[in-house]
């Protein structure tokens, strides 16, 4: 096959596998909410979201420091690397996971309804992504997006099949759609195994593990924060009306079906990254900059069109395909989708400033935005009111930083 012929079918994947891990996603919440009472749709609402959180949100700048490093040095070396990444990996997985046993106490009965299997399901996701997400950050670097893709058809397709089962079968929980979400991650990573360079002894030192453990740690904390701004609010609006389930439950959906355009970003900045990395490595300023500028007119391209599709058609969206009974004001569900348009923005650039090597960038403007967010939560208004204040301030402050970042980190490039 030709090498756009190869390109051209690696694309079709992405797209499927896309598709497939969105898909799967709503079938949850939207199965959940179908045979579950309102208590425990908040619930799994709620766990899906922090399940985002520590899979993506923890491991996607594992994925990126990896891909980056794979993509700066000869193939030879990609296997030491991995080994060097894969500590890195290993030592975040058990980190994470003395975490969550440390805030049980209050994390189970608080925003787990009690659930204590929950959180047997969240530890049990943080250590499956760890693998998955360097093995990715592997095929990424390489440029093997054929195999890239088809972890995430292995991911969507696994966890719509698991969803489907638990509910077919009568055994309908929130543990039970939990550990649905972690089977994607698990059937995904067992469908790149046959991939033989990944475990190859190669030669060379690879990219050290120190410095590979310094920029996982910067980007890290910063896609962290970037996964927490897009996800933790509905969590603490479910935290703030236990009284009101059916107001937390839908808040929580429509927040998720908002964020229906992110899907299209989420793997784009594997594509995006050797690409950026190879110019920057060579000097080609005006490349990253014009690359910067498509990438901002693709997401207004994208996001615009979903805000105004949410305002109108969500309400419907979220009582028919949802089982939502009371679900939010079309005012609300618009302001969520412009929230998703400036988090697009935010990270559809962070590959960039990766590539130009403008980590501390991306964990200031992510910190930043975190603050704002928390501050803006804070608020002596309604929940809803306070997690829309919050989510469209947050969001705002991170896309100017990253904005600001970035022509900074040229500005020094063209001075050099």
């Amino acid at each position: 096959m030709s090498q756009s012929g190869g390109r051209f079918t690696s694309g079709l994947t992405m797209a499927l596998g896309l598709g497939l891990v969105g898909v799967a996603g709503y079938v949850l919440l939207a199965v959940a909410g179908h045979t579950l009472p309102a208590t425990e749709v908040a619930t799994v609402a709620s766990a899906y979201l922090l399940l985002n959180i520590l899979g993506p949100g923890l491991y996607v700048a594992l994925e990126q420091e990896t891909s980056r490093a794979v993509a700066a040095r000869p193939a030879a070396e990609a296997p030491a690397t991995a080994r060097n990444a894969a500590l890195v990996g290993a030592a975040i997985a058990g980190a994470t996971a003395l975490v969550l046993l440390a805030v049980a106490p209050v994390l189970v009965p608080r925003v787990l309804g009690g659930d204590w299997g929950l959180l047997g399901v969240l530890v049990l996701s943080t250590v499956v992504a760890a693998g998955l997400f360097l093995v990715r950050g592997l095929l990424g670097g390489r440029r093997r997006f054929g195999g890239y893709a088809g972890t995430l058809c292995a991911e969507g397709a696994g966890r719509l099949v698991v969803v489907l089962a638990v509910a077919g079968l009568g055994a309908a929980s929130a543990t039970g759609y939990g550990l649905a979400f972690v089977a994607g991650y698990a059937l995904a990573l067992a469908a790149v195994f046959r991939w033989r360079w990944v475990r190859g002894a190669g030669q060379g030192t690879g990219e050290p593990a120190r410095r590979l453990a310094r920029g996982v740690l910067l980007l890290g904390v910063a896609t962290l924060l970037s996964f927490a701004v897009a996800n933790i609010v509905p969590v603490v609006v479910t935290a703030r009306l236990p009284g009101d389930p059916e107001v937390a439950a839908a808040f929580a959906q429509a927040f998720v079906l908002a964020r229906a355009p992110m899907l299209v970003f989420a793997p784009v900045q594997a594509v995006l990254l050797p690409g950026l990395t190879a110019a920057a490595e060579a000097g080609a300023t005006e490349v990253v900059r014009a690359r910067a500028r498509r990438i901002l007119l693709a997401v207004l391209a994208v996001g615009v069109p979903g805000a105004v599709a949410a305002a109108v058609f969500g309400g419907w969206a979220l009582t028919v395909l949802f089982g939502a009974e009371r679900p939010p004001e079309p005012l609300v569900l618009g302001l969520l989708g412009v929230s998703t348009v400036l988090l697009m923005g935010a990270q559809a650039l962070q590959p960039v400033l990766v590539a130009v090597r403008g980590h501390h960038a991306v964990t200031v403007a992510w910190t930043a935005g975190t603050a704002v967010l928390v501050a803006s939560l804070a608020l002596p208004v309604p929940a809803v009111a306070a997690a829309l204040a919050a989510q469209l301030a947050g969001s705002a402050v991170v896309l100017s930083g990253c904005l600001l970042g970035l022509r900074s980190a040229l500005r020094r490039r063209v001075a050099a």
